[in-house]
């Protein structure tokens, strides 16, 4: 999907989620009023500022906005269809809150913490790198004996 597109679905889908939020809070103030018309003695009608604060809840619906153009923008090359775009403006806030906690494939299977944003897997104590052209890998030797990493180990098996 194009660029654009999926940014304004995601913003279009965030939106749409706040004026879930609003009927919600406007669902609620309209009881309130009903409830009170129908008590046997007549209470004050509750006023819709009880239930709805316009300043913060317009602030919100922005930024949640901005954050479903923003997940729209930066998954816009793994969606295929406008509801899909709109989902991940809906789940926006915590799309982008949990893309820092996802470990790597590496880290999953040895059961690591994730690496922090920014920083870039290398070697652990003890170990160096070194790339091998020919094959297009990488050999993890230890900095100790400079034998490539494991291979006692299979040298003892076979």
């Amino acid at each position: 999907m194009e660029l654009q597109t999926a940014a304004g679905m995601g913003a279009a889908g965030a939106l749409l989620f706040e004026a879930l939020i609003l009927f919600g809070k406007v669902s609620e103030w309209q009881a309130s009023r009903q409830a009170a018309r129908r008590a046997p003695r007549r209470r004050k009608l509750p006023p819709l500022r009880d239930y709805v604060d316009p300043y913060p809840d317009i602030l919100v619906g922005l930024l949640r906005c901005g954050l479903g153009a923003a997940a729209g923008a930066l998954f816009h090359s793994q969606i295929t269809t406008v509801y899909a775009a709109a989902v991940i403006g809906v789940a926006a806030p915590s799309l982008i809150k949990n893309l820092g906690a996802i470990k790597t494939v590496r880290d999953a299977i040895q059961g690591g913490a994730p690496a922090p944003m920014g920083s870039v897997p290398g070697p652990s104590a003890g170990e160096v790198w070194s790339s091998n052209e020919e094959l297009g890998s990488e050999i993890r030797h230890d900095a100790v004996s400079d034998v490539p990493a494991g291979t006692e180990q299979r040298e003892a098996t076979e």
